[in-house]
């Protein structure tokens, strides 16, 4: 199935398949999705999902989700409907299940236990899709989620060495951050509204080159986790351009949610942003600040917004008059409600959230009080 670009999943959990399997197990497939001769009454029909001879299995959440529907009817037994963003996905002929209507659920959270078999119906924005298309971009998801990890890349399983990163010792975190971010990271990039940096794309382009120039691609069999097919040959590319884009996914996360990996220190957060200011991913917005000489000001606002749920919260901010102001950051709703309620002062609050501007506004000002009093440094 050929997807676009809505409807790639994003889910802040991760993402799990609906049963676990042993290594060598596999599920027979009772009922295909599709047009089908009832088993039972010889008719030709339109199945809307597909059916699997899974007995007394647990069941799981795919990703992040909701539950939309659980009960009990006559075409699927007991059954359950999960929303997870345009998609809806339905568990029938079910032995039991745990979940009630409006849970929210998390990826690999079981959620029931199939009967005699199982059924599994899903739908794009209320249209029917083929079940197996599904799973299989859930399956990419997990294979992309593990690109980075550190005893499995998308490279080992055909190098059979683990390929080597710059960023090994921080890879655990990097892990994590991945399972929160990086189906968010390929939606923009695929929407682009983010766009890799000039550098980074042209390094991965040389890599390429470099990989087509060494025959290196094609090696071995291509697979999903490994689609140019290198083999040990290749490790040096690959370990070069697993680089690359770990470092243009962090570089995202710190655009987005100005959050860097927790054991870096002041001094390599500040090395790393100051590359990202020279690849153009990060401009400093006060670096020309014109301080009004008569207040002695800078123009500053902050604001919060709730998702549709309400069940986050960010902050932003604007400096100078910036029409785009500073990237929004993700608060707790306790600072939320202390914000609304006036508790806190707005200088303090775009300190805590914004110190790097607010430093720079307080240099700003400092600086146009010194002119405007004939005083120099």
């Amino acid at each position: 199935m050929r997807y676009s670009k809505d409807m790639l999943l994003e889910s802040s959990s991760g993402f799990m398949m609906p049963f676990e399997l042993g290594k060598d197990d596999t599920v027979p497939v009772i009922l295909d999705f599709g047009q089908q001769i009832h088993p039972n009454t010889g008719e030709t029909f339109f199945h809307r999902g597909v059916d699997l001879a899974l007995a007394d299995a647990p069941l799981y959440a795919l990703a992040t989700g909701t539950v939309k529907g659980v009960g009990d009817e006559g075409l699927h037994g007991k059954f359950i409907l999960i929303s997870y963003g345009s998609y809806e996905v339905e568990y029938g002929h079910l032995s039991s299940y745990s979940v009630s209507y409006g849970d929210t659920v998390q990826a690999g959270e079981q959620l029931a236990k199939s009967g005699s078999f199982f059924h599994i119906g899903v739908r794009f924005q209320g249209k029917d899709l083929n079940p197996f298309e599904f799973l299989d971009m859930i399956y990419s998801n997990i294979k992309s989620l593990k690109t980075c990890k550190k005893t499995h890349t998308p490279f080992m399983d055909d190098l059979g060495t683990i390929v080597p990163s710059s960023y090994d010792e921080d890879m655990e975190e990097i892990e994590k951050m991945m399972i929160r971010w990086l189906p968010t990271y390929y939606n923009e990039v695929n929407n682009k509204t983010y766009t890799p940096s000039s550098r980074v794309s042209e390094g991965i382009q040389l890599l390429l080159a470099e990989a087509a120039e060494e025959n290196l691609y094609y090696e071995v069999y291509p697979t999903v986790s490994n689609p140019l097919g290198l083999s040990k040959r290749g490790i040096n590319v690959a370990s070069k351009m697993l680089d690359l884009m770990i470092e243009d996914f962090l570089a995202f996360v710190v655009l987005r949610h100005n959050v860097y990996i927790e054991s870096w220190d002041k001094e390599r957060r500040k090395s790393f942003s100051e590359g990202m200011v020279k690849d153009g991913l990060l401009v400093d917005p006060l670096q020309d600040l014109q301080a009004d000489i008569r207040s002695y000001d800078i123009q500053r606002e902050a604001s919060i917004y709730f998702n549709t749920s309400g069940e986050r919260v960010w902050t932003k901010s604007w400096f100078n008059g910036s029409e785009k102001g500073e990237p929004a950051i993700e608060i707790t709703r306790d600072m939320a409600i202390k914000f609304k309620n006036n508790e806190i002062t707005r200088d303090t609050w775009l300190g805590r959230y914004y110190p790097k501007q607010m430093q720079n506004v307080k240099r700003a000002v400092t600086e146009a009080r010194m002119q405007a009093f004939g005083i120099k440094q």
